[in-house]
């Protein structure tokens, strides 16, 4: 088999994207109202259609405000015309699709000069990953703590936990306000100094774990800044001697 054969990949969906309102044929940006989206169930469709209702609407701002590339492409539906339906794709979708396994990674697109890709963006590049199976990145710039998250990407992070490949392993997602939330790096447990083999309390002032202070203590190694009798901590509470 030729290097420049043809690998086929198989795309997958988690629902349909119907973006509707009022379209343009001017280069405007496009304007989506937040307060309008909805999932609903169509008979005999499997998967769910999200609508999305924008102002400033057409082909070509839709695939500059995409952050992914297996995702820039999309069909223009126009009822006034007798070709009811046109495709239009962006390069990096092209430069996936027709690439070699080994070169394909579901990676993130510059949108209109913004170069970082938000904890959204990281959320659904790395689902992508993990359903399709293939190789990520963030980019240079990517940072999940950056943003907030929807209900819907707080699902994804935890269909994700058991995943070998989970990013997203050193982060915890802190609940903000109604369905938001957003990500923060979890804090590194350092390890008792004196036994190796638990972690310390966080305000030791000897970097010990519960017990590892209450012998230290009690054995007269002086006084410790937690506030607590020794002889009832019993290696579960910051201690005093």
């Amino acid at each position: 088999m030729s290097d420049t054969t043809y690998q086929p990949v198989q795309l997958k969906a988690n629902d349909i994207d119907v973006y509707h309102g009022e379209f343009t044929i001017e280069d405007k940006n496009l304007t989506v109202d937040m307060n309008a989206i909805e999932y609903k169930a169509v008979e005999g469709l499997t998967l769910e259609v999200n609508t999305v209702q924008c102002r400033g609407l057409s082909a070509k701002n839709f695939l500059q405000n995409n952050d992914i590339n297996v995702m820039a492409s999309c069909l223009h539906v126009d009822f006034s015309k007798d070709e009811l339906f046109e495709l239009h794709v962006a390069p990096q979708f092209w430069k996936f699709l027709f690439d070699q396994n080994v070169n394909r990674k579901v990676s993130p697109i510059s949108r209109l000069g913004v170069q970082n890709a938000t904890a959204t963006t990281c959320v659904r590049i790395a689902f992508k990953g993990f359903e399709m199976g293939i190789p990520f990145e963030f980019g240079a710039g990517g940072d999940p703590i950056n943003g907030t998250l929807a209900m819907s990407q707080k699902e994804k992070i935890d269909a994700m936990q058991m995943w070998d490949g989970n990013p997203f392993f050193h982060y915890n997602t802190i609940k903000k306000i109604n369905n938001h939330y957003r990500m923060q790096k979890k804090v590194a447990r350092e390890q008792c100094t004196k036994c190796k083999s638990r972690y310390i309390n966080s305000r030791c002032t000897f970097k010990l774990c519960s017990k590892c202070c209450v012998d230290r203590t009690t054995e007269g190694g002086g006084p410790c800044r937690v506030k607590a009798e020794p002889s009832r901590c019993k290696g579960k509470k910051r201690c005093n001697g």
